[in-house]
């Protein structure tokens, strides 16, 4: 009996072809729901992007080591670091750390510098690596406190630097 009521609602319907054209047109108009729901959101979402970003907190965005990117063990190198700023200024000073000739730590500061929120800044600081493929650190320290640090190796893949041959 049921079979019969399936003949007989599509018979009554219009037949197989207008139940087909009403559900690809219940589709349609679905479908263009959630695509205006999607650009919706990806409108709002591109808004809010800036917003976003101003949030994001401060870090070390760059470096350029010595002169065309290559550094000579034993001498002194200048280190440019450069600087992306958070949503507040920080009060602080750069720190540098690199290997000695016998391997060990080697710490060189900059004076007091301010990052401002928002804002790109770069420092230059001179530093004496020791030894070749020398890891480099560089962080920034508010009084005893390291609030952001990140390290470089030299002579590896994507590296800013490298030792000069």
């Amino acid at each position: 009996m049921s079979e019969g009521c399936v003949e007989l609602s599509l018979a009554s319907a219009g037949g197989l072809g207008a139940v087909w054209r009403r559900m690809v047109a219940s589709f349609a108009t679905s479908f263009s729901w959630w695509s205006r729901t999607a650009l919706a959101l990806l409108i709002a979402f591109c808004i809010a992007s800036p917003a976003l970003a101003a949030d994001s907190p401060a870090a070390i965005s760059g470096l350029r080591v010595g002169f065309a990117g290559t550094y000579r063990v034993g001498c002194w190198t200048p280190v440019e670091v450069e600087f992306s700023g958070g949503e507040q200024d920080l009060q602080g000073r750069l720190e540098l750390t690199v290997p000695d000739g016998d391997g060990l730590a080697s710490v060189v500061s900059s004076d007091e510098i301010t990052l401002p929120a928002g804002k790109t800044l770069r420092t230059l600081v001179y530093v004496k690596f020791g030894r070749l493929e020398s890891p480099l650190k560089a962080a920034f320290v508010a009084g005893e406190k390291t609030l952001f640090s990140r390290t470089f190796v030299a002579g590896a893949e994507g590296s800013p630097f490298r030792r000069s041959p």
